[in-house]
């Protein structure tokens, strides 16, 4: 066995052969001294300030990020907002549209039904005048003459107006 001094430097100290090695590992872990107690502790503190400078680093890009998406986003709801409103006026104008068309429509409808019914009623009176046609007597009204081209009057008189003749007469 060997005999190691303590601490303290007293020789009275009998250490086992594997306390050697475990009482130089402690040694090296634990400081031994007010200054090497100092010195580790300013190295904990430099470690933490290394650490907190990094994760500042990272919050000041993560805020940067978080700016940058809210301009975006805020640019992006001014351009849905101007788009959507474009899109209610072109939505509106093409209803005004179709409204016009629909009331076009309509009334074309009604001219159709019109002109439908019109052509009925000349249908019957064309009808009806046929039949009356071929029950009254044909009357014969006169010709023009090819030398003189004057029409004639209704009472068959060639005379340009005033007429003489006793027909015309009032």
């Amino acid at each position: 066995m060997h005999r190691r001094p303590d601490r303290t430097g007293n020789p009275a100290r009998i250490l086992p052969p594997g306390a050697r090695l475990t009482e130089e590992a402690l040694r090296a872990v634990n400081p031994t001294s007010y200054a090497e107690v100092r010195a580790a502790q300013d190295q904990e503190r430099a470690r933490h300030a290394v650490e907190l400078r990094r994760v500042e680093k990272r919050l000041d890009n993560e805020r940067e990020k978080a700016a940058k998406f809210q301009l975006e986003t805020t640019r992006m709801r001014a351009e849905v907002e101007a788009l959507t409103k474009s899109h209610k006026q072109t939505i509106s104008g093409l209803e005004a549209k179709v409204a016009a068309q629909a009331s076009d429509q309509h009334a074309v409808d009604m001219l159709s039904s019109e002109v439908t019914s019109l052509k009925k009623k000349l249908s019957e009176a064309e009808r009806a005048l046929a039949e009356a046609g071929q029950k009254a007597p044909k009357t014969r009204l006169p010709r023009r003459s090819r030398k003189n081209p004057q029409k004639t009057t209704a009472a068959g008189c060639r005379r340009p107006a005033p007429c003489t003749c006793d027909n015309h007469r009032t």
